[in-house]
């Protein structure tokens, strides 16, 4: 799908422009923002009730056959190990959490205050422990609810995720014609900031810095690859800041993404 939209990336944009372990950690990062804000025109399962976003995402990363995620699990000896997984309920449980409005109790407190007012510490303790496990499980079962619907709205196999709508903006009125506006939105496709991209790729090079655990040699070699991708993406934020700049300076930079996109794209294709 084209992107005309210099300001956002669609998930194409990601693929073609970095290594395919590099764009599904990017692509899983975009997971939270397709399923929880609820603020308006996110696009969200919580706004719209729709997971197209969501499963969209899944999609591009199983098809570059990486993992969703990891997951610590128990070994034979007992001990815990992450694990790459391809569950998507995984990946929403870590989501989707329980909120509970009240906060768990600590026996501590409760002990040094009752000490002053000559109250019973262990039936209080029981007595809130017991509404904060009931307003958990309340929650748990909202979640799990949310969670099946979501999972119910996965795409069989081969099916298209992608739906286009005219929407009606009630918010721009033109009184000449008597009409409100109105404009299509295309429903399974996920928008990304550029600006969320380059923090993202920021944040992982810093985070493999500062892991120890990782050799000199495979850092650096992650570091260049990442110092590559991170380039196009500020190349594309320049353009964007660079809006209504002179028509030779829109050109050389448009002349510059479009040569820059077909190197990375030949680099991917021996991937």
């Amino acid at each position: 799908m084209a992107n005309t939209d210099r300001n956002m990336l669609n998930i194409a944009n990601v693929t073609e422009r970095m290594t395919a372990e590099h764009a599904a950690q990017a692509l899983a990062s975009e997971f939270w923002w397709t399923i929880v804000p609820s603020t308006e025109d996110s696009g969200s399962f919580a706004e719209t009730g729709s997971s197209s976003q969501f499963w969209a995402l899944v999609t591009a990363i199983r098809e570059l056959g990486q993992p969703l995620g990891f997951h610590k699990v128990e070994n034979h000896l007992g001990n815990l190990a992450w694990r790459a997984h391809n569950k998507p309920d995984i990946v929403l449980a870590g989501l989707i959490k329980p909120a509970v409005r009240t906060s768990k109790p600590e026996y501590e407190y409760i002990k040094l205050r009752a000490a002053v007012t000559g109250e019973d510490a262990d039936q209080i303790f029981a007595d809130r422990i017991n509404q904060y496990n009931a307003e958990v499980a309340v929650a748990e079962a909202k979640n799990m609810k949310a969670i099946t619907k979501i999972l119910s709205q996965e795409p069989a196999p081969g099916e298209g995720i992608m739906e286009t709508s005219t929407v009606v903006d009630y918010k721009d009125f033109d009184e000449e014609t008597g009409n409100f506006a109105e404009y299509e939105v295309v429903y399974g496709e996920h928008m990304i900031p550029v600006n969320r991209m380059i923090k993202h790729i920021e944040g992982q090079i810093e985070f493999l810095a500062k892991n120890k655990r990782i050799p000199d040699e495979v850092f650096t070699a992650e570091h260049l690859l990442y110092q590559s991708e991170l380039a196009e993406f500020k190349a594309i934020h320049q353009f964007e800041q660079a809006e209504g700049a002179a028509p030779e300076y829109v050109a050389a930079m448009d002349d510059k993404l479009l040569e820059a996109a077909g190197m990375q794209a030949g680099a991917n294709s021996g991937k």
